[in-house]
């Protein structure tokens, strides 16, 4: 049901664009085949380097073409609206992929503490709740979803020609790590853009 008001929520976003579904949980708006150019930029919102790394890699054959904003700007230093103009201009960008939280929802974990002070994870489904209390364990990630914007040179990088969601809820094999769930996300959205021959030969 979220997915599905997820998915209305970003057609009344995009009204006029068609959508395709790239693979499972990850959805195209716009058309990018044969329409970006080198060279290009990939901004991450959360700067996460192995992020960046798997992003780069969709694109084998292309590395030499492609920056991240962490190899143009030291760590920690805060890139200003002149700054990122001034290195669009300096490494002759044409296009830039841009990725962002778009969505995220927290639940609440629970877990079990015995008479002893002993604690178990909420997981385990053969509690004896007269030996056990129920308590709250913290926050938890449920869902996460990210979204992937394109723009051009085109236009002086005003618009985004098209955008890629991509989604994914909660994983015991990614835990409660969000970081974890980002890069997951990234490598779906990775692979959805690249399938799409989105670069002008």
């Amino acid at each position: 049901m979220k997915r599905i008001i997820l998915i209305v929520c970003i057609l009344l976003s995009f009204k006029g664009f068609s959508q395709k579904e790239l693979s499972r949980n990850t959805y195209l708006y716009g058309s990018i085949k044969n329409k970006l150019e080198h060279n290009v930029l990939i901004v991450l919102d959360n700067k996460d380097a192995k992020s960046e790394y798997i992003m780069k890699q969709s694109f084998r054959s292309k590395m030499n073409n492609i920056f991240t904003l962490n190899q143009l700007v030291f760590p920690g230093e805060v890139c200003g609206d002149s700054q990122y103009k001034d290195l669009l201009k300096e490494k002759d960008i044409k296009t830039v992929l841009n990725v962002s939280v778009y969505k995220r929802e927290f639940g609440y974990k629970y877990g079990w503490v015995g008479q002893n002070g002993k604690y178990m994870d909420g997981s385990n489904g053969s509690i004896n709740s007269d030996s056990y209390a129920k308590v709250n364990a913290g926050e938890e990630i449920k869902y996460l979803a990210l979204k992937l914007d394109i723009y051009t040179s085109k236009d002086d990088f005003k618009k985004p020609i098209a955008v890629i969601v991509s989604d994914k809820y909660r994983s015991s094999s990614l835990g409660n790590e969000e970081l974890l769930y980002y890069r997951s996300i990234i490598q779906q959205l990775s692979k959805g853009l690249a399938r799409q021959f989105p670069f002008k030969k």
